[in-house]
């Protein structure tokens, strides 16, 4: 399985709409694809119709919780070849309860791993779309990626948000590695792809000479500014099954649908395009796709070196039960410090402390309580 993660640090660049259409496009040309919304906006669940908050992406960065009282991670048949786990209105504050979390940006790593057998090996493609940032979420889709693509407009904030992702790029490579050997676990390579240009406007002209000249980052395709992008999401048909609807003969479409207004004024839309519109598109999708071609998380978790991820995973988990211990230590010795300062002379009080401290550390209790 191939991961491809889109990531910007700027919002309302066609990020979503990008994401929809090429997991859409690589499920037309017989890829099994899994979609991933990791942005608490979960615009790419609603372009499905999916609201469901049970099973969503928050199970997966559940890691207070033990594997019994986990719940599963539901995984939607949204379309042909096509499945998504959706994304929750709440992964902000998952996140902030992440913060002080020992290996927060390898949670996904972990779960993955934990699931290649029963979700990874089903699956040739997963895309992620990413919430406008690197947050912890981002991070983590980053550090399973393959490829991260980031689209750029002609817009001077935009651009200059080019700079601010290959910072974070660099520093997330320094605190990401591997526990045995140092070397970061961020394996992906960053393309950007210049979006929504308008080839009649000094602007996009201006802008596609800059990134023609630009040698420091790696641009891997132009889109053209198209109304039909935003119709996608509009009448939640991608790209790919609208030229298949516009070029689907009058004679073969059922007549449900022929007597449906609201079907026959969208089907009359997509067969009003330029042909040559959709043929530009899927050119598109093809060579980023080709670009993509590069070693898979599946064949990364091949022979040697799935035995590798095991042993690193086995270390992660090792490192996050002895955070906890260590936490536990840190909060016994706090309340002892306390006792100390209001009873110094009732040992009676502090052994029973010690006691319910005890039970607490052995996980026989979840509170202290001194009786």
């Amino acid at each position: 399985m191939e991961v491809i993660t889109f990531a910007t640090i700027k919002g309302g660049i066609g990020k979503t709409t990008l994401s929809y259409n090429y997991g859409e496009y690589l499920a037309s040309k017989g890829h099994k694809v899994l979609l991933m919304d990791l942005d608490q906006q979960s615009s790419l669940s609603r372009t499905y119709g999916i609201t469901d908050q049970e099973g969503t992406v928050e199970e997966i960065f559940n890691v207070y919780d033990d594997d019994e009282n986990r719940k599963e991670v539901k995984i939607h048949r949204v379309n042909k070849n096509v499945d998504l786990i959706s994304g929750t209105t709440r992964l902000d504050k998952v996140q902030s309860r992440l913060e002080t979390h020992n290996n927060k940006n390898l949670i996904l790593f972990m779960w993955l791993h934990q699931h290649y057998d029963d979700i990874v090996a089903n699956y040739d493609y997963m895309i992620i779309d990413c919430h406008p940032d690197i947050g912890i979420a981002t991070k983590n889709a980053i550090a399973v990626s393959d490829a991260v693509l980031s689209p750029v407009t002609p817009s001077k904030f935009s651009y200059d948000s080019i700079t601010e992702l290959e910072t974070r790029m660099k520093e997330l490579k320094k605190e990401t590695v591997d526990v045995m050997s140092g070397n970061t676990l961020i394996r992906a390579k960053v393309y950007y792809i210049a979006n929504m240009i308008k080839h009649n406007t000094g602007i996009s002209k201006d802008f596609l000479k800059s990134i023609k000249e630009d040698k420091e980052v790696e641009w891997i395709a132009e889109i053209p500014e198209r109304e039909i992008f935003n119709r996608s999401t509009y009448y939640q048909v991608p790209i790919c099954e609208m030229e298949q609807m516009a070029n689907t003969p009058l004679s073969e479409i059922p007549d449900d649908y022929k007597n449906n207004k609201d079907f026959m004024k969208m089907r009359n839309y997509f067969a009003n395009q330029n042909p040559k519109n959709y043929k530009q598109i899927d050119d598109i999708f093809d060579t980023i796709t080709k670009e993509n071609e590069v070693e898979s998380f599946d064949e990364y978790f091949a022979a040697g070196e799935r035995e590798k991820a095991e042993k690193q995973a086995a270390i992660l988990r090792a490192d996050g039960e002895a955070q906890a211990i260590m936490a536990v230590q840190k909060a016994m010795a706090d309340s002892l410090a306390l006792l100390n300062a209001q009873a110094p002379n009732d040992q009676v009080i502090k052994l029973k402390a010690l006691e319910a401290m005890q039970k607490v550390a052995d996980g026989k209790a979840t509170k202290i309580i001194i009786p």
